[in-house]
């Protein structure tokens, strides 16, 4: 490990979080906004958690970290959400640098880590939702756990711990945290043992938002909405070269509708290219026999691979998430394949990673100015 891997990387996330959640929080009408409402009328009412019918009451950190800070001590919601969670969450790619070396050299884990940094998402929609800034990093401090040598009798009651209160945090994250542990049982061999967590976590999944504001999370989960616009409508269009015709529908940006040809031109060689990277990481890890050596992380990957296939491709899917935030999550494991196929193409990787070095360095430069 190489400590200025760890500085570089820490200092870009935390500059790139605290602007986007200090331009946004309390400023624009986003997930925060509605936090907000929530956590300011549990301040004033209480924690109704079984009876508030919205998505944000289900939430520990909207719940009960937020509001109990705030009356334990001087300081309001908003800058809990601007300043306290965004360094928190900062910690998610340090964690995830920590994740790859187990698995990648120094170099190509601070690749990987970094990649995950400059994902647009990463640091333009994370930070302005207070429930993923939490949740992101147990999630992968989970993975951490779920892949290290520790002891049984530590590691699963930590391991169940931490995916209940990923859950708890943010339940998107946390079912996400369940497919990544089934993929990983699957493909593991001690199956009995690390399915106990696994268990435990889909129990309290279960009743728990079967139970939080009258079982709101649990009925999205069994009725799908069928809205006529998919998001791989968008997805075709711009990965086949076509004009984009469809309007913005969720998790797709609302500007790539304004987006010029050079810049559309610009996003698919991007898009294209990291697709390449993932490709020739999963030819590197056939080629020298790397499944040996992932063991059960690579039904994780697998897992991320056809989740991230389904949501762009596959319309009852597109329809209902939201794609670029899906993809960021997704991003966790997927960023380990980009790390083995920069063992291929090393200076097409660096080319990439200084043209989308270019995108949070402008906004950087234009937020800032905001202040």
């Amino acid at each position: 490990m190489k400590y200025w891997h760890l500085i570089i990387i820490m200092t870009l996330a935390l500059a790139l979080n605290l602007v986007s959640s200090s331009n946004s929080i309390g400023k624009t009408a986003n997930d925060s906004f509605n936090e907000l409402i929530t956590i300011n009328s549990i301040v004033e009412n209480g924690w109704e958690w079984r009876s508030a019918n919205q998505h944000n009451n289900t939430s520990l950190v909207i719940g009960f970290i937020v509001p109990t800070i705030t009356k334990a001590f001087p300081i309001s919601p908003v800058d809990i959400l601007k300043y306290i969670l965004p360094i928190f969450c900062s910690l998610s790619p340090l964690l995830l640098y920590l994740l790859y070396r187990r698995y990648l050299s120094p170099s190509k884990s601070f690749v990987a880590a970094l990649l995950f940094v400059m994902i647009p998402p990463t640091y333009m929609e994370v930070p302005t939702i207070g429930k993923s800034m939490v949740a992101e990093p147990l999630a992968i401090g989970a993975l951490l756990l779920l892949t290290s040598n520790r002891k049984l009798v530590v590691r699963i009651p930590m391991l169940s711990a931490l995916i209940i209160l990923t859950l708890w945090c943010h339940y998107t994250i946390g079912f996400l945290l369940l497919a990544w542990l089934g993929g990983f049982i699957l493909t593991n061999s001690r199956k009995i043992v690390n399915s106990i967590p696994l268990i435990i976590g889909v129990t309290f999944g279960y009743f728990y938002f079967s139970l939080a504001s009258n079982g709101i999370i649990m009925s999205g989960l069994l009725y799908w909405n069928d809205t006529p616009q998919p998001v791989s409508d968008i997805v075709h269009q711009l990965l086949l070269f076509q004009p984009i015709t469809q309007k913005a529908v969720p998790g797709i940006i609302s500007l790539i509708e304004g987006f010029t040809s050079v810049q559309l031109l610009t996003a698919r060689i991007v898009i294209y290219s990291i697709a390449l990277l993932g490709i020739l990481g999963i030819a590197y890890i056939i080629k020298h026999r790397e499944w040996q050596k992932l063991q059960g992380t690579i039904g994780m990957l697998v897992v991320s691979t056809a989740l991230v296939t389904l949501a762009l491709f596959v319309p009852v899917f597109s329809r209902n998430l939201f794609l670029t935030r899906w993809i960021q999550i997704e991003g966790i494991m997927l960023c380990l394949l980009f790390g083995y196929g920069s063992y291929l193409v090393p200076r097409l990787t660096s080319y990439l990673l200084l043209g989308l070095l270019t995108i949070p360095i402008v906004y950087l430069w234009f937020t800032t100015s905001l202040f």
